[in-house]
């Protein structure tokens, strides 16, 4: 559903669950579902401070997503008064570590109806 109302130009966000390194399963398998639909597949990591937990989002786009160097330009073209975003966090945040990675070969099944990868 989702790549079929996906413009060429569009990108979409999805919450991608944990990625604590003793419950990562089902984001791995949620991320490597999604490589399986669009060729530009994109998790970043963030901390979630109230759950004291690590999750991840996960960028989706039927093209490349993710141009440094555009985000810096757009940065400097609306004059935006960030205070924590740069171009050089941007970039950063899609080197993953070891874990993720390693998450993404072990848990390569996809999410099915009848194997919605709940209970691996």
């Amino acid at each position: 559903l989702l790549s079929d109302r996906l413009t060429g130009e569009g990108l979409a966000v999805i919450q991608g669950e944990t990625i604590n390194p003793g419950r990562i399963s089902f984001h791995a398998r949620l991320v490597n579902t999604l490589k399986a639909v669009f060729p530009e597949v994109l998790p970043y990591p963030y901390p979630i401070q109230s759950f004291h937990d690590l999750h991840a989002h996960i960028i989706v786009s039927k093209k490349p997503a993710v141009d440094l160097k555009q985000a810096e330009k757009r940065i400097k073209e609306y004059n935006l008064p960030l205070r924590c975003f740069s171009g050089e966090l941007f970039s950063s945040l899609f080197n993953l570590p070891l874990f993720m990675r390693t998450a993404y070969e072990k848990y390569t099944k996809i999410i099915t109806d009848d194997d919605p990868g709940i209970k691996d």
